[in-house]
């Protein structure tokens, strides 16, 4: 019995080719996401690969599927290629990109004196006026998921931008029309380590250090002092069953060396007058 007999459903070649798309719709929307294509694409390529199926060759299901799956990564680069002739030439990408990385360096300097990134912010109005940023556009998208600060970050460290003066002169353009300071890149930087410190849980040795950072943070420094107390409580309590454990053997050594060695007295009986007279003891 195959698996389709045992699961009541047609185990044809044709019946199964109409089910593999729906069966394998997470498994080609990962594969599109591996292979670098944004997520907001993912479904216009799905929907574009569809319109294929019916073109893809086989003499067996399995076959078939191979042959499928082959079409679709093809078919992923053909319509990422389609999607970007516009998005990536006139910025759309990067600018949607750009517009989520400004919301979360927005909310990282609220509430200081570092100023936010405005919301009237234009990529293709900054780079009517530079022209050069417009050649940071593959860049921003290569690093469009990242937070604002790691990207600028990554501009430095990226080998194609730090042997081009061109580039790393955009890269500084770009950081002025958006307002972006070093003061806020540091701080949105700091509060993500920040953060990343206060979701971990130090060791004793880490806690202590963190105890005595004066520029631990005040949520940091609590868990800190939790950690010192739990371990320290949970010390005492180990070292005191050990000595109890020590003591109630040193205990039972003695009971048994007692129970070796003792003499213990015997109870006095009471003379009868029939023990009397055998012993000349008084009644």
């Amino acid at each position: 019995m195959t698996l389709c007999d045992y699961c009541g459903v047609e185990s044809s070649v044709a019946a199964l080719k109409g089910r593999w798309f729906n069966l394998n719709t997470d498994r080609l929307r990962t594969a599109a996401l591996l292979a670098g294509c944004p997520g907001d694409w993912v479904a216009t390529i799905l929907e574009h690969f569809k319109t294929f199926l019916s073109q893809v060759e086989g003499d067996s299901f399995d076959l078939w599927s191979d042959n499928a799956e082959d079409l679709f990564l093809e078919l992923i680069q053909g319509t990422a290629c389609e999607l970007a002739g516009s998005e990536l030439s006139t910025g759309a990408l990067a600018a949607s990109g750009l517009e989520n990385q400004s919301a979360a360096y927005n909310d990282a300097v609220k509430g200081s004196n570092i100023p936010a990134i405005s919301d009237s912010f234009d990529l293709a109005a900054a780079a009517k006026k530079n022209p050069l940023i417009e050649k940071l556009y593959p860049y921003i998208n290569k690093y469009r998921k990242d937070t604002i600060d790691s990207m600028f970050n990554d501009f430095q460290k990226d080998p194609a931008i730090a042997k081009d003066q061109t580039l790393q002169t955009a890269s500084a353009m770009l950081q002025q029309a958006m307002g972006v300071t070093p003061a806020g890149l540091a701080s949105m930087t700091q509060q993500r380590v920040t953060a990343a410190a206060e979701n971990k849980t130090p060791s004793y040795a880490e806690a202590i250090a963190i105890k005595n950072d004066p520029n631990a943070s005040a949520a940091l420094k609590t868990k800190a002092a939790g950690i010192i107390k739990d371990t320290d409580a949970n010390t005492i309590a180990r070292e005191n069953r050990i000595n109890q454990a020590k003591a109630d053997n040193e205990s039972d050594k003695q009971t048994q060396k007692d129970i070796r060695t003792h003499v213990y007295p015997q109870p006095r009986i009471a003379a009868t007058p029939t023990t009397a007279k055998l012993t000349g003891l008084p009644a």
